[in-house]
């Protein structure tokens, strides 16, 4: 009998003590990372037209442009005279491009490359993850790979970037790096450069190992009970449900990890992946993750949360 694919977790108030640090292995995290749910067709057609033209002059023109999914023949969103289509054809060869020209050269180690895709937001937005398996650092004994995700929007909802981190095996999560210096943003009123997705790329490379060393940091230094408070506080907003819940498993990291800043950032990071997702919102999972690892880096860039 075929052995059946092992179940991963959804994180909500009644799950929070579980064990998100045993979900995945080296031989299974490639399958339990895809989602039949998600739309991964990402080189759909689509061109910029005038709006006037679609509205036939009706309502004047005042040079506002619309991107229009040619395939299912709807409008994604009307932009102003300034936009600038970015194909993702165009966007993603480019990535590729850069990604197989370090490997030629031997800047960057391609072997067991990952890549998952995602387009949410009604074609409105396009997230590629691409994970690095030869590019790792060893983190209180459990794996993490680097994780390069790049986004490039239609609808205007995000620049086209480049956003640099980590991928830990056993607990699937995205490890966000909070590190701006590292990621890639241009707005879709010019052209993107090559150069300038090599360079990110290479830094990605050449620093990898320097987050590892920070990840390192983490698991070796205390926090105190007002400390995780304070972090769990502005993450929960208003909401006493989700300060009770990211407490519980908070603790249950740090049964495993000890208290320290590692088992704090491992709970973000659980929280950012696997929190229960609505119904409605399945459709957008990649998005609606991509906003919470958002969240998680906005408060490890705050110092006066952040403590270290």
């Amino acid at each position: 009998m075929k052995d059946l694919k092992p179940i991963v977790p959804v994180l909500t108030r009644e799950t929070a003590h579980l064990d998100y640090n045993n979900i995945a292995n080296p031989s299974n995290w490639r399958e339990l990372c895809m989602d039949n749910r998600t739309n991964r067709e990402i080189f759909f057609d689509v061109e910029l037209v005038d709006l006037a033209d679609i509205t036939e002059g009706r309502f004047g023109d005042n040079g506002e442009q619309c991107v229009v999914d040619s395939r299912n023949q709807h409008i994604i969103k009307v932009h102003g005279n300034q936009y600038t289509l970015l194909k993702n054809s165009v966007a993603y060869d480019m990535v590729d491009e850069a990604i197989d020209s370090l490997a030629a050269r031997g800047e960057l180690n391609i072997d067991g490359m990952h890549i998952k895709d995602s387009v949410t937001q009604k074609g409105g937005k396009t997230i590629r993850e691409y994970v690095f398996p030869e590019h790792h650092v060893n983190v209180d004994g459990t794996e993490v790979l680097m994780r390069v995700v790049v986004i490039n929007s239609y609808d205007g909802s995000a620049n086209f970037s480049l956003q640099v981190g980590g991928f830990r095996v056993v607990c699937l999560n995205g490890m966000v790096s909070g590190n701006k210096f590292l990621n890639l943003s241009q707005r879709h009123t010019g052209l993107i450069s090559l150069d300038s997705i090599s360079l990110r790329l290479v830094n990605s490379v050449m620093s990898f190992h320097e987050l590892g060393l920070y990840w390192e940091k983490l698991l070796h230094t205390p926090i105190s009970q007002s400390q995780s408070d304070s972090v769990l506080t502005e993450i929960s907003g208003n909401s006493i449900n989700k300060f009770n819940m990211l407490s519980d498993l908070f603790d249950s990291h740090c049964k495993l990890m000890g208290r320290n800043w590692w088992a704090m950032y491992n709970a973000l990071t659980a929280w950012s992946t696997h929190y229960e997702i609505s119904p409605q919102s399945l459709p957008n999972k990649a998005n609606v993750v991509l906003g919470r690892e958002t969240e998680v880096a906005k408060i490890i860039r705050n110092p006066k949360i952040w403590k270290l």
